[in-house]
């Protein structure tokens, strides 16, 4: 793979001349590539990079300073290199296992490959190992020492020399910006407000591709993030990647053998999460809680217009236990009111779920082919999915479908509201697919009109209760609104997986692993 690095800091050097770096956008915006970044690691070709931008403000307060002092303290225990040792006849590893620090030729090796820096951008900073430390929930039980099992699962963990230096720094200042970034065998934690970005942590695994995570947006700090991280072998970790600590669910699939394909924090809530799977399961864990082992989840026939849902009162994992769909769950996302979810899956269908009472409340269906990506509204009063069918559709909530968007050539990936500009009834939102294109849309409600469609209800008696469903059925395209882009650009030269709209940027990503920030600068006229 071809790196985009310069030595230089002009970002014109880091752009290719045959993509885009910069668009006319929305509202009178502009929008300028402002940054790019790359990690010099090579990609799956089924699991794809992801990423997450968060902002942190932070307070001078006694935790605080406490907590990043005793990183500081872990730091300098661990740059103290151990007795060497004679050579074993074992397998070469990637680094000198001799001593905790890595020595300027491993660590020049290791800016390079797996930081994407070269040594005139990444200058004196060096990365330490640290010793993988697996933390047990809150509430497990105590086991003997013999029963304890060496955990493999985890390669290798190393952090910035200067860790607790610019956590430090980061004290009583506003808007402090991590980027979480996961590709290949990898997870990284970087510093975005420094100039040049830099890695403060990271994480490899064994054999586990990271495929989907989340951060905790309650429990975030300077000095602790709990970031939960699905694996394509089912397992998932709840990790702070600033101390190293980590807790491990679903260990070798003891709770469900299928990949974890969605991943997500249940809204204000400091332990609950969700996590979906290839197999149509999704699953509420408590960070505090152990697995329950042995696992018999319940064998129930599920089709596209049916839902199974099981509560577990117990004192391990899993809190509740929801069969979907028969196939894969591709994405999740929950209303702005926190009291619904919405849940795509390759069936092709669109399942909105009350979360408090686990009933499912409306079906909606894809044009053909599975459905890949889902937004709400910032008003919860419309929802946005993608799909096969190279299809955006705008879906009124408790209602049917208000419009079709055409403009992609290929499947849509990722999508998202602009939850800033959308206001006046006036909604913006953009999406990214495999045509390396970005289109940002709007629509007003105003000015599509209501097409008449029929829903019919549905009931089914399962184990637990009634649950009553409004099936919508699917509308041929000559009854249904069209919408065109107001902006189509391409931007990269492979696919894009990944989209996020914040205040005053857009952020993509692609299949290569290629992060761009686009900047949104406002014109003169507006």
């Amino acid at each position: 793979m071809k790196s985009a690095r310069s030595s230089s800091s002009s970002i014109q050097q880091l752009v290719r001349k045959d993509v885009v770096n910069s668009f006319h956008g929305l509202n009178g915006n502009n929008y300028q590539l402002n940054d790019e970044i790359q990690f010099d690691i090579q990609p799956h070709q089924y699991y794809l990079p992801s990423f997450s931008l968060i902002t942190v403000d932070s307070s001078s307060n006694d935790l605080i300073v406490n907590q990043v002092e005793d990183v500081y303290k872990l730091r300098e225990n661990f740059k103290k290199p151990k007795e060497k040792r004679k050579p074993k006849n074992k397998k070469s590893r990637p680094y000198d296992a001799d001593s905790v620090e890595i020595r300027n030729s491993s660590s020049e090796s290791l800016n390079k490959k797996n930081f994407g820096q070269d040594d005139s951008t990444q200058g004196d900073t060096k990365f330490i190992e640290i010793p993988c430390s697996e933390a047990k929930p809150k509430n497990a039980k105590p086991r003997p020492q013999k029963s304890t099992i060496k955990d493999n699962f985890v390669l290798k963990i190393v952090a910035n020399d200067k860790l607790a230096k610019i956590l430090t720094s980061k004290i009583n200042k506003p808007n402090n910006e991590y980027l979480f970034f996961s590709i290949g065998l990898s997870f990284f934690l970087v510093d975005y407000n420094l100039k040049p970005k830099t890695t403060l942590s990271c994480i490899c695994f064994n054999e586990a591709f990271p495929v989907c995570h989340d951060v905790n947006l309650v429990t975030k700090d300077i000095s602790s993030v709990d970031v939960v991280i699905g694996f394509n072998t089912g397992d998932i970790i709840l990790y702070n990647p600033i101390s190293g600590k980590y807790t491990r669910y679903n260990r070798n699939g003891c709770l469900n053998r299928a990949s974890c394909t969605a991943i997500k924090w249940i809204p204000e809530s400091e332990n609950e999460f969700i996590a979906a799977f290839n197999n149509g399961v999704v699953m509420v864990f408590d960070k505090d809680k152990e697995d329950t082992t042995p696992f018999n989840p319940p064998d129930v026939p599920v089709n596209y217009n049916n839902f199974f849902s099981y509560k577990y009162l117990s004192e391990t994992n899993p809190n509740q236990w929801w069969k979907v769909s028969d196939k894969k769950i591709t994405a999740c996302s929950f209303s702005p009111e926190l009291d619904h979810i919405a849940i795509t899956s390759m069936d092709g269908t669109l399942k909105i779920i009350d979360y408090s009472s686990n009933q499912l409340c409306d079906i909606y269906h894809s044009y053909f082919g599975g459905m890949l990506c889902v937004d709400w509204s910032p008003d919860g009063k419309f929802i946005v999915t993608g799909g096969q069918d190279d299809l955006v559709s705008v879906w009124a909530y408790k209602g049917n479908i208000v419009a079709r968007c055409q403009g992609h050539s290929s499947w849509i990936n990722s999508i998202m509201f602009d939850k800033t500009n959308s206001i006046n009834r006036c909604y913006r939102f953009g999406s990214v697919g495999e045509d390396a294109k970005l289109l940002l849309w709007e629509f007003s409600v105003n000015t599509i009109p209501r097409p008449r469609s029929k829903s019919f209800r549905k009931s089914k008696v399962d184990l637990e209760k009634t649950i009553v469903s409004v099936d919508h059925e699917v509308l041929p395209r000559n009854e249904v609104s069209n919408v065109i882009p107001l902006v189509s650009k391409s931007i990269y030269d492979s696919a894009i997986c990944e989209l996020d709209i914040k205040e005053n940027m857009i952020i993509t990503c692609c299949n290569s692993g290629i992060i761009k920030v686009w900047e949104r600068e406002k014109s003169s006229e507006a």
